[in-house]
């Protein structure tokens, strides 16, 4: 994939904070897993300034969390 004529290195997401209820009590140290509904609020492009990548960057703000 390009972004102006430039290759992109890689993807990102970034997932915007989320507060809701559970049905099921979770322990401390509990591996659980989420099954998340999101949407894509917004995409950039940017220079990583560690590895000098060029990444696509996605924002998704998080409209349900279910525990599976």
């Amino acid at each position: 994939m390009k972004f102006e004529g430039e290759e992109i290195d890689g993807f990102r997401v970034q997932l915007r904070q989320f507060k809701g209820y559970v049905d099921t009590p979770l322990a401390v140290d509990e591996t659980v897993s989420l099954i998340v509904t999101a949407k894509v609020t917004a995409v950039d492009h940017t220079i990583n300034q560690r590895d000098h990548r060029f990444y696509r960057n996605h924002i998704l703000k998080i409209e349900d969390v279910s525990v599976t």
